[in-house]
């Protein structure tokens, strides 16, 4: 078990290399084609010596992610679960459902000898899971209502070890890292089209200004 465990955290820090290199590589990327855009559409009006936008996407985009991961580092997939509206399972509550819940968790946290996670509800009537979190000591466990209501003991059982299985194996680390990428470019992107919004209504501009955004939410889709 102990081979198994540090093999595959061996396997997950590889992986974020790679995926941070892919981040890097794409965030220069977007920010050349920004800098190109704007140069080639507004050749009249813009022409810094620098390239201004450029930069701008590329602060913008790896500041936030940053500042997004130090949420997620300091404070855990709790931060996560609360973001979406889940709400925290009291360890006290009185709903049967819940406290089956607590003992399914608990039960696979000792036999996989990793720390209890919170618990939270997400009011979905979806059927549906998720661990946030960096390490086993700050994970969180996300468990939808309707999962909740509609699932047998033993079908809770099998969501719950495989949500598990992503903290024991590292995969939560990974995915935490790439939700602080995606939501680096969500926000610069955002940015970016509603600053659009505020230039001027001229004919011209306006068209200039249609095309840039229909190659931001291209950006955005990719």
């Amino acid at each position: 078990m102990a081979i198994n465990f540090w093999e595959a955290q061996k396997k997950a820090r590889s992986k974020t290399k790679l995926y941070l290199g892919l981040f890097l590589a794409l965030t220069l990327l977007i920010s050349t084609l920004v800098e190109y855009t704007m140069r080639n559409l507004a050749k009249d009006s813009y022409h810094p010596p620098i390239p201004l936008l450029g930069l701008a996407f590329l602060i913008i985009t790896c500041g936030i992610a940053l500042v997004e991961y130090s949420h997620y580092k300091l404070q855990g997939g709790a931060y996560v679960a609360r973001s979406l509206g889940a709400r925290l399972i009291d360890e006290h509550t009185n709903n049967l459902k819940e406290k089956q819940l607590l003992n399914i968790v608990q039960e696979i946290a000792i036999a996989s000898s990793l720390p209890v996670p919170p618990v939270y509800i997400l009011p979905t009537d979806a059927i549906n899971a998720f661990t946030a979190g960096l390490t086993p000591e700050n994970a969180a466990i996300a468990v939808t209502k309707g999962s909740l209501d509609k699932l047998t003991r033993e079908e809770l059982q099998g969501v719950i070890a495989h949500e598990f299985g992503h903290i024991y194996n590292g995969d939560i680390k990974i995915s935490m890292r790439l939700a602080a990428m995606v939501m680096g470019f969500f926000y610069a992107l955002y940015i970016g089209m509603r600053l659009l919004q505020f230039t001027s209504h001229s004919r011209e501009r306006r068209k200039k200004k249609e095309i840039i955004l229909s190659l931001l939410q291209l950006f955005l889709y990719l």
